[in-house]
């Protein structure tokens, strides 16, 4: 079974990180509820952390505008949950090296970052292969 602390020692937590001078938040969607829980615990001291956030490695079968629209809906889901207007570094969860040698999720992270919502990417990986591809 899985166990999640009750938010009150959750926000205690974030909040002691912060003022211990802890500067970076790293989560992701499949890490539960972990999102929500900082963008409510956090959304007044915004300012003092970067954030770090994860889109999943998408499905093989999605290209063009539905990869984008997926790529897309992620980020804003993200975004509300954290409840800011952009994200300081967004990764590609478990990067599958294919994911990242095809090009294209790379290419609309990138015009993300351009618009301004995102600050930097990156990939997690796991193996040589995969980071030697990212």
């Amino acid at each position: 079974m899985h166990w999640l602390p009750s938010a009150a020692p959750a926000t205690a937590l974030l909040h002691r990180a912060l003022d211990l001078g802890v500067n970076l938040i790293d989560t992701a969607p499949a890490y539960g509820e972990s999102e929500r829980r900082i963008g409510a615990a956090l959304a007044g001291r915004r300012s003092e952390y970067l954030s770090a956030t994860k889109i999943a490695n998408p499905p093989d079968d999605l290209r063009g505008d539905w990869l984008r629209a997926w790529v897309e809906a992620s980020l804003a889901a993200s975004l509300r949950a954290l409840r800011t207007d952009r994200i300081d570094l967004l990764q590609i969860h478990s990067a599958a090296p294919e994911t990242i040698r095809r090009g294209e999720l790379t290419a609309i992270l990138v015009k993300l970052r351009d618009a301004g919502f995102v600050r930097a990417i990156g990939a997690t990986t796991y193996g040589a292969e995969a980071a030697r591809g990212a």
